[in-house]
């Protein structure tokens, strides 16, 4: 039982660090029907500009963390506006490598900017210490930073669903043209989901960031969240949030069971085996053709 508890509170941090990755994959694959490779790096992106300014400037966190979260925002409309915007009306594997080249682009771009090739980032007023539930010892950041994952992903979600702009890019993903008709700025909500996409994944870094070593291995983490991705469904938001933690939660059983160096090869080959039997996700959209 201890194991099982351990795998659970374990997985939850990671859950909730795939949970905000998957939640700007959804989030631009489902405005602008992109699936973009380079998520991990704008997710790198945000986590090294905020430890670069902790290294070198003594100014407050949340200046850092806001200079970030634009940094990585401005970067992913960028890229948009230059590149992906371009391949609009062609076959959709030229933006799927689009965004595989760019990624690759930008981890050159970074190697080549921040001076030393890993930093750490520290949240101030993070505990050190642990507590113990239900008999097993688990470390107070990490419950915090499960916590601020979830928070900020059901926060984004409620969004979505409530207000009037959230609406609006559920309405422009479904069916552009009919929004466009009723009055939605299309255009200006594909770039907007872009700015948004951006700040996620380096929210999802800063956080991921704050338990382990910023370097360049971090990028490969969104891929690892691509399965949470199909399992909650490639256009669903909740199912995003929800996949997530799953995954979490599964990798922390892995670890506890098997071992951490099989993580990464057990997950890829849960996700080989939704593409089989779930291709659509646990809530993704059916797709209706008529005959």
């Amino acid at each position: 039982m201890d194991n099982v508890l351990l795998a659970v509170f374990g997985g939850l941090p990671l859950g909730a660090t795939y949970a905000l990755i998957a939640l700007g994959l959804v989030l631009v694959y489902r405005t602008t029907g992109t699936f973009n490779l380079a998520h991990g790096q704008l997710m790198l992106l945000g986590a090294f500009v905020l430890a670069s300014w902790q290294q070198h400037s003594r100014g407050p966190f949340v200046l850092g963390l806001l200079i970030g979260l634009a940094v990585a925002g401005i970067v992913a409309v960028v890229l948009y506006v230059l590149v992906l915007k371009r391949t609009v009306g062609q076959p959709h594997w030229v933006a799927f490598v689009a965004t595989l080249v760019l990624g690759q682009l930008l981890d050159a771009a970074m190697s080549l900017y921040f001076s030393a090739p890993s930093y750490v980032v520290s949240i101030p007023g993070m505990p050190k210490g642990a507590v113990a539930i239900f008999g097993v010892r688990v470390g107070q950041s990490e419950l915090i930073i499960a916590g601020i994952g979830v928070l900020l992903a059901l926060v984004f979600i409620a969004a979505l669903r409530y207000t009037r702009l959230g609406i609006q890019v559920r309405a422009a993903g479904q069916d552009p043209v009919l929004a466009s008709q009723g009055g939605i700025q299309v255009r200006s909500l594909y770039v907007g989901s872009w700015v948004v996409a951006g700040i996620l994944a380096a929210l999802a870094g800063v956080l991921y960031g704050s338990t382990t070593v910023v370097d360049s291995s971090m990028s490969g983490v969104a891929l690892i969240a691509i399965p949470a991705m199909v399992l909650g469904g490639l256009d669903s938001f909740e199912g995003a949030v929800v996949g997530g933690l799953i995954v979490g939660v599964i990798q922390g059983f892995i670890t506890v069971y098997i071992g951490g160096q099989y993580v990464n090869a057990a997950t890829y080959s849960f996700l080989l085996v939704l593409l089989l039997v779930l291709p659509r996700g646990l809530f993704g959209t059916k797709e209706v053709v008529k005959i």
